[in-house]
């Protein structure tokens, strides 16, 4: 989930799906909304917070595309 560009208006639909759910966050995004880090917390382990490591127009693109594909067999 690019934060920046979608902001879903139920996190809780995701409850219990056959996915995780990963929030991508800028090095300088030092905060989030409350609201988000709570639904996250309950999604459980599904959830994780990705902080990636350079910043930059477009940085998060390129990331999202890494962790789209399936690892190498």
């Amino acid at each position: 989930m690019d934060f920046e560009n979608v902001q879903p208006k139920d996190i809780a639909l995701l409850k219990n799906g056959p996915f995780k759910v990963k929030v991508f966050l800028g090095p300088n995004q030092s905060k989030i909304p409350v609201s988000l880090a709570v639904a996250l917390q309950t999604l459980g382990a599904p959830a994780e917070y990705i902080v990636l490591e350079t910043a930059g127009n477009n940085a998060l693109d390129g990331t999202k595309v890494t962790y789209a594909l399936p690892p190498e067999s």
